[in-house]
């Protein structure tokens, strides 16, 4: 009983605020103010990555940024590395260097850019987050792009290369095989002979 009541006095209660107020006015359409204008900005991307499949991996990724960032285009140029080497030595030299490219970490690109002003220090946008963008990136592959404990670039591929060596023939003359790198070159500086093929 308690309980009709209750909706009873609810429904009162509306019915009453809806006279009261009386019937809702139609809305007027008016323009919405017209949005932020988005601005165009255009990015040059200089890329070593010339041939499938990375090229269009690469047109994908792009593609991908620029639906997510409406106004901002990138313009790629594939290039041939030996090409790239040049052309970016170029292109910096003569201040007139790309938004974005692509380099190899050390001493012969990386830390000569670096020096002569050519590469942005990184380390706040991978430190952002609580860290999100740099635990995302193995720690190893991301030391040749640090110079001076500022972080100038981050690596876009890692490759992986495989030893294998003959047991039998490490068995048959005593040798052991070698666990880490330094070992390695160990065996190539004498002790055994390393080819490749």
């Amino acid at each position: 009983m308690a309980m009709l009541r209750t909706i009873t006095v609810v429904l009162v209660v509306i019915v009453l605020l809806t006279l009261l107020t009386g019937c809702p006015k139609p809305t007027e359409r008016t323009a919405s103010p017209p949005g932020p204008e988005v601005q165009e900005i255009k990015l040059s991307l200089w890329t070593i990555w010339n041939a499938e499949p990375r090229k269009s991996a690469l047109e994908a990724i792009v593609f991908a940024f620029e639906q997510q960032n409406p106004g901002i285009h990138i313009e790629v140029t594939n290039l041939e590395p030996d090409a790239y080497k040049t052309r970016i030595r170029v292109a910096l030299g003569g201040n007139n260097p790309p938004d974005i490219y692509f380099v190899w970490s050390g001493e012969k690109m990386l830390h000569n850019f670096v020096r002569g002003g050519n590469m942005a220090d990184i380390t706040q946008y991978l430190e952002a987050n609580d860290r999100e963008w740099r635990n995302g990136i193995v720690a190893a592959s991301l030391e040749p792009y640090i110079f001076d404990g500022r972080v100038h670039g981050v690596p876009y591929l890692l490759q992986c290369t495989f030893f294998f060596y003959n047991a039998d023939l490490f068995k048959k003359n005593g040798w052991e095989a070698p666990e880490t790198y330094q070992e390695l070159i160990m065996c190539r500086n004498g002790r055994h002979t390393i080819s490749h093929s």
